[in-house]
């Protein structure tokens, strides 16, 4: 398990006791190893290996985490720009659940066979190419960036960020 956490050294080792730990953690048998980060998220060298007894891991809500109603945007194609945005309907132990939404035109924007949109949050699409056959919605892993960002992959080259509602994205097309 690799995920952002908190915790604090019970018992004397590598740091001292009571020391507070922020980093991510792997647990392996009676083991827990933590990579230890710095306040600006640098790994401090090393690994730190106790006995869990040793370490209480708390376990924390990242600050960047994805809710359910965050939109994440796909932009792709090759001679035309092409732009499909995705509402986070349920979360999961593993990722998120998504559906397409719609989008709008963002006034003033309009060139030549292209302009900015954006997301129009809650329209929901009855069907999507990007989640099967008959089904509207697909669930993804989420990738975090440790800046605040957050992705999730829709295939080997297709990725999706998240993005704010009010936030537009350059599409084109051809007649």
């Amino acid at each position: 398990m690799n995920e952002i956490i908190h915790a604090t050294v019970t018992k004397q080792n590598n740091f001292a006791a009571g020391t507070r730990l922020t980093g991510t953690w792997e647990t392996f048998g009676l083991h827990i190893r933590l990579q230890v980060h710095t306040a600006n998220n640098a790994p401090i060298a090393g690994l730190l290996t106790e006995r869990m007894e040793n370490v209480k891991v708390e376990r924390v809500e990242r600050a960047d985490a994805v809710k359910v109603g965050d939109i994440f945007c796909m932009s792709w194609g090759y001679d035309q720009t092409n732009v499909n945005y995705f509402q986070v309907t349920r979360l999961t132990a593993k990722g998120a659940c998504v559906r397409e939404i719609s989008q709008e035109f963002v006034t003033g924007t309009q060139g030549f066979m292209s302009s900015k949109v954006k997301p129009v949050p809650g329209k929901f699409l009855s069907s999507s190419q990007w989640c099967g056959s008959g089904n509207p919605e697909t669930h993804r892993k989420i990738g975090y960036d440790g800046k605040g960002g957050a992705s999730m992959s829709f295939g080997r080259y297709y990725w999706a960020s998240r993005v704010s509602v009010d936030e537009s994205t350059y599409c084109s097309w051809y007649a």
